[in-house]
């Protein structure tokens, strides 16, 4: 198993050794952002023998659009897209890119909003990106129903816990939530503790 850290986080947990790795946000619904990206924390994992992934926070298609649902979600991959193969952040090279699912960012049916997701992540399968989804359980039911996360990013999941405890106590094992109510989706990452200040992650393939 290995640790990271992933968005603003400065460095990784104390404590932890070895490989390390780092998630960073390159944008949010309709634009690129760098607020989230860390880039010294990228870095040291780039330069000492770890990985870089990234994120795409998704919401619904802006208010009289003429997009569709899907093509929504296509067009932010496009921009995910265009952020990891800018200057700033190609030396990196990011492969894997989550749709960070979350609550707050929706106002479709769950059809529509999955819709969204689903034309994200065959929007990046398409251009030969790897895509996964950030979500919880609770999160994904409310904002995508029984709609499968595991048919549309197979193997790729990164789960947070709707809780945190109030320190940061590394994991001796992986044991994120289960993804029962994501049609059974692998769980890859899984976002251990997080604060105003830190993320911190675990990884097992």
């Amino acid at each position: 198993m290995l640790y990271g850290s992933d968005s603003a986080t400065d460095g990784f947990q104390s404590g932890t050794t070895g490989e390390r790795f780092y998630i960073g946000e390159l944008g949010s619904v309709g634009s690129a952002t760098t607020d989230y990206f860390n880039s010294s924390t990228a870095d040291y994992a780039n330069n000492n023998g770890g990985f870089v992934q990234g994120f795409w926070f998704l919401g619904s298609k802006p208010s009289g659009s003429s997009y569709t649902d899907e093509s929504w979600g296509a067009h932010m991959a496009q921009m995910a897209i265009a952020q990891v193969t800018s200057s700033a952040y190609s030396k990196y090279g990011i492969g894997l890119i989550y749709a960070d699912v979350e609550v707050g960012y929706w106002n479709g049916t769950t059809d529509e909003n999955y819709a969204t997701v689903k034309g994200f992540c065959n929007e990046l399968s398409q251009q030969s990106y790897v895509p996964g989804i950030y979500s919880a359980p609770d999160a994904w039911t409310e904002i995508c129903g029984s709609n499968s996360a595991q048919a549309i990013a197979p193997g790729y999941g990164w789960s947070y816990e709707p809780q945190y405890t109030s320190s940061a106590t590394i994991p001796s094992s992986f044991a994120p939530e289960t993804f029962s109510d994501y049609n059974n989706e692998d769980i890859i990452m899984w976002q251990y503790y997080s604060s105003d200040s830190a993320d911190y992650d675990a990884y097992v393939d």
